[in-house]
């Protein structure tokens, strides 16, 4: 890198009309494209598996297709209302995983 030259120094910008010549044009590269649809497949996949062995438990709301945390909110607000109908006392616990 000695010389004063950045990583990006040899690029240029494009002048108008150089954008028809092919040789003027970068090349992208796909390979972060690739791996999403790499990782996609795997986790369709691990989780299809996932559900067919029952590891994951019923109550797995979140990062599931047609769930959603709201229904547990929703759950959790409901179990709150009933215990201040009952003017009971609840103690409630999160742990983070």
């Amino acid at each position: 890198m000695g010389g004063g030259h950045s990583p990006h120094s040899s690029q240029r910008t494009l002048k108008v009309g150089e954008e028809k010549i092919l040789e003027s044009i970068r090349l992208i590269c796909l390979m972060n494209t690739a791996a999403k649809i790499v990782t996609s497949v795997w986790a369709k996949r691990l989780s299809k598996s996932l559900e067919q062995q029952l590891v994951l438990e019923g109550s797995q709301e979140g990062f599931q297709p047609d769930r959603s945390t709201r229904r547990q909110i929703s759950r959790f607000i409901s179990a709150l209302q009933d215990v201040e109908r009952i003017q009971g006392t609840i103690c409630v616990t999160f742990q983070k995983y």
